[in-house]
C-alpha cells in the first residue's frame, strides 16, 4: 500500500493508504478494487480528518489514483472502497463512483447532445429559442480514469463486512 496525504476539513494535511486490488468474481472482464485505509497504528495522529467526514479529501483521493494509476482503464471496471482501521477494528464501505458530466465535456471528450422534450407550453417555447434542457449521452468506454473529474456522494455508500475488508488488506499486504 502507497501513504497518500489529503487535505482534511481544516484544509490540514491528512494521511491515508491505498492499494489497488482485483475483485474475485466470475464476470468477464475483472474489476479493479481501490482500496484506501486510514489507520491510527503507523503514525500516531497523522491520520487528521476521517475520509468519511470530508467528500473533498475523498474526492481529490478518487481522481488521483485514477489519473495516477487508472489512467486509460474504463471506470466502470473500477470499484471505490474507504476503510477506517480505528482500535483495531476495521469498519469499511464501498461508495459509487460518478462522472463530472460538464467536466467530462469541457475537456473535449466524445458525446452526443440532444433536445430533451418538452413539457408544457414553457418549454416548448425554450424549445423554440434554444434553451430547453439538453440530453447529454456518451459511450461508457470514453468515461475512462483522467478523462474528466469523479466524485462519490456519502449518501450512496454501502457498507461492507469486516470479512471482506480484511481481504483486501491483505491481499495488498496492509501493515494493519
Amino acid at each position: 500500500m502507497e501513504r497518500i496525504l489529503f487535505p482534511g476539513n481544516m484544509r490540514q494535511a491528512c494521511e491515508a493508504w491505498y492499494g489497488i486490488t482485483f475483485l474475485k468474481d466470475d464476470a468477464a472482464v475483472r474489476s479493479a478494487q481501490i482500496v484506501v485505509a486510514q489507520t491510527d497504528k503507523i503514525n500516531p495522529g497523522a491520520m487528521g480528518t476521517s475520509l468519511w467526514n470530508t467528500d473533498e479529501g475523498l474526492n481529490n483521493l478518487l481522481n488521483r489514483i485514477l489519473e495516477k494509476d487508472l489512467r486509460g482503464v474504463r471506470v466502470e471496471f473500477v470499484k471505490f472502497a474507504c476503510i477506517l482501521a480505528v482500535d483495531g477494528t476495521l469498519h469499511s464501505i464501498e461508495l459509487p463512483i460518478h462522472l463530472d458530466i460538464d467536466d467530462f465535456i469541457a475537456r473535449g471528450n466524445r458525446h452526443d447532445v440532444t433536445q430533451a422534450p418538452a413539457v408544457g407550453w414553457l418549454g416548448t417555447l425554450k424549445n423554440a429559442v434554444g434553451l430547453g434542457n439538453k440530453q447529454y449521452s456518451f459511450w461508457s468506454g470514453d468515461v475512462v480514469g483522467g478523462c474528466a473529474r469523479f466524485y462519490t456522494n456519502f449518501e450512496d455508500r454501502t457498507t461492507i463486512d469486516s470479512t471482506t475488508a480484511r481481504q483486501w488488506l491483505d491481499a495488498l499486504n496492509a501493515p494493519f
